[in-house]
């Protein structure tokens, strides 16, 4: 069987097809890795259109027109040519209503895109294929059928992350609020929720980050190793600002050991060590779009070590204490901390300090609940309540407080 006669076969097989409306067997023939090898001579507009008819398959005549031309461009490596025509494929066949099958197209469309603008910049040119895949996807937005909608949201959410560009995303999550999202396949809700914690994340709208990237980890299957880990990147710090530490476990399974040193710090109130993990993975909590976020658990791991310093003096005096009311005079000097020599205990940490910023570090933690007590200025001490000094930050930790 020569080459030629492979077309045909080829041809003969989409037009049985499509006029089945065999939309698994469309799927598996418009695949992007088929190859056609096709002589050079042969006349393809000809030959398509001697097989699917000019007139009554015009757009999808068009589509397999294109489809081939793709081929012919993949097999020579040229994507930015490749693009092109997948574009005009994808367009001839959502203008023949054949959206079951848009959603293949979509991603392939945006991956193909993504190869293309490295080409671009490889020749020297402005890379614009991406920006003609976003711009094509959002006009689809007034057209496309609702069951849609959400596929094409994922697909230009997944180009506005990657560009790193929070107006269109804004843009494309508007779009969507006014769709119950209730109506759409779990698997296309996550993608979306995963995007939305994710700008809620940039946001600085914590608590609903914490919503949204929940659901993602909560509804994502466990096969799925990477997208969960991918989750647990933003999430494992949201969840931080609220002091649930992940458990060693979780991150050693999750191959996450850059918050290990974060976790271990906060839950020491060793301060030194919290900057040195911050530091130590800097590059990688940037990338990951956290490291300001982290930045704000500092006041958290300054409140674990009032907290320790606060018990073991409170150990200290008790254990010197012989009678009832020796002991009871202990709890009340243990609640008068000295100002500087938690100054000490933290320079003997590595973390020198000076007093007036832990005084106002102090202030702030007194301010926001995280200690019942106040500051005795003139005589340099944090002065702590009898009862309940530290309460639960699960109760204390208000949203607000982290904007």
């Amino acid at each position: 069987m020569d080459r030629r006669q492979r077309l045909d076969i080829f041809l003969e097989r989409i037009r049985n097809a499509y006029q089945g409306q065999d939309i698994n067997a469309l799927r598996a023939l418009l695949n992007l890795q088929i190859v056609l090898d096709i002589p050079p001579q042969v006349d393809i507009e000809r030959a398509v259109t001697s097989r699917l008819g000019p007139r009554e398959y015009q757009s999808f005549s068009d589509a397999v027109i294109a489809l081939v031309h793709r081929s012919q461009a993949f097999e020579r490596l040229n994507l930015i040519e490749c693009f092109n025509h997948h574009l005009s494929l994808t367009k001839s066949l959502v203008k023949g209503d054949l959206w079951q099958i848009a959603p293949g197209l979509f991603s392939d469309l945006r991956k193909i895109a993504a190869h293309a603008d490295d080409q671009y910049y490889q020749a020297g040119q402005t890379p614009q294929a991406t920006d003609e895949t976003s711009r094509y996807l959002m006009s689809q937005f007034p057209v496309a059928p609702k069951e849609f909608l959400l596929n094409v949201s994922n697909e230009l959410l997944r180009i506005a992350m990657k560009n790193n560009n929070p107006t269109s995303l804004k843009s494309v999550s508007d779009n969507m609020s006014r769709n119950p999202l209730e109506l759409y396949p779990l698997p296309q809700r996550v993608i979306y929720n995963f995007f939305q914690g994710r700008i809620q994340l940039f946001d600085s709208n914590f608590e609903r980050a914490i919503e949204f990237l929940n659901f993602v980890y909560e509804n994502c299957p466990s096969k799925c190793y990477s997208n969960r880990r991918l989750t647990l990147v933003s999430l494992v710090p949201l969840r931080m600002l609220h002091f649930r530490l992940p458990s060693v476990r979780l991150l050693t399974k999750y191959n996450l050991p850059q918050y290990l040193g974060i976790r271990l710090a906060l839950k020491t109130g060793n301060v030194a060590k919290f900057r040195a993990a911050l530091d130590e993975h800097q590059d990688f909590f940037i990338r990951a779009g956290v490291y300001m976020l982290l930045t704000r658990l500092e006041i958290l791991a300054f409140r674990c070590f009032v907290r320790r310093v606060h018990f073991l003096r409170g150990q200290e005096l008790a254990a010197q204490a012989r009678t009832p009311q020796a002991k009871q005079q202990a709890e009340q000097v243990a609640s008068q901390v000295p100002i500087e020599e938690m100054a000490v205990a933290l320079g003997a940490l590595g973390h020198p300090i000076e007093l007036p910023e832990l005084e106002g570090i102090l202030a702030l933690l007194v301010a926001r609940g995280f200690i019942k007590g106040y500051l005795l200025h003139s005589k340099k001490l944090l002065v702590c309540s009898m009862i309940t000094p530290f309460p639960p930050l699960r109760t204390t930790l208000q949203p607000s407080w982290w904007r």
